[in-house]
């Protein structure tokens, strides 16, 4: 993995709360055609922001699940209070 472009990477995603591992994983994953020598700024640029991208909207999607809307509770009849009057049948 290129130090440049995790570097890179890193300072794009530093407000995302991203961890560095998870970070890592994604930049050697995507980051394959960039070798470990390379020097190729432009090149490094274009894919470290591919890279925050997809990060930023897998952390998106992941506060998504966990914030779910609750769902309203149905509404219940008060209970009474004291005794309940007897019906007189016929």
């Amino acid at each position: 993995m290129n130090k440049k472009l995790f570097e890179k990477v890193k300072g794009l995603c530093k407000d995302t709360g991203l961890s560095e591992k998870y970070l890592k994983a994604i930049t050697e994953k995507m980051g394959g055609s960039i070798e470990d020598d390379s020097t190729d700024d432009e090149a490094i640029e274009s894919t470290a922001n591919l890279i925050a991208e997809v990060a930023k909207e897998s952390q998106g999607e992941a506060t998504r699940t966990r914030t779910k809307k609750p769902r309203p509770k149905k509404k219940r009849k008060p209970k009474r209070r004291g005794k309940r009057k007897k019906r007189k049948n016929g």
